[in-house]
């Protein structure tokens, strides 16, 4: 959705979602990434490579021996370090990430962004689209 606005190539951008417990997905993706993001895990994962080099290693590992212990004996050892590897190798674009997504969760929250509600006219689907308008309303979109 981002791209898509960035390119400034339409007027109307329609995102037409699956019924809106799916579409709560769509809403929700953009927190969930920068959660993600900042979680503890992955600062965890990429504390050695913030620390620098091996010496770093070997100062984190004094520290955390338990924790990348157990992570290594549940993950295993290699798997670990590939894990590790990569997202040390990800770190500056993870910032890149974390950007676009706040930009499209303020996207949906603009004042120029509507959404239509549609539902069929039974019990269950007016529920759902009841829910759904709650949850816009919550989040300020």
């Amino acid at each position: 959705l981002g791209q898509l606005r960035a390119r400034d190539e339409w007027d109307l951008i329609i995102v037409d979602t699956p019924p809106s417990r799916s579409a709560l997905d769509f809403l929700d993706a953009p927190k969930r990434l920068g959660s993600f993001l900042d979680g503890k895990f992955i600062r965890l994962l990429m504390a050695p490579a913030k620390v620098g080099g091996r010496a770093g290693m070997k100062f984190l590992n004094v520290g955390m021996s338990m924790m990348t212990g157990t992570l290594g004996k549940l993950l295993g050892g290699q798997f670990l370090r590939d894990v590790q590897t990569f997202v040390a190798a990800m770190d500056t674009m993870f910032g890149g990430f974390r950007s676009r997504a706040d930009a499209t969760y303020k996207l949906l929250q603009a004042p120029g962004t509507a959404f239509l509600v549609v539902a069929t006219p039974e019990r269950d689907a007016l529920r759902e689209a009841a829910y759904f308008v709650e949850r816009l309303a919550a989040e300020d979109m």
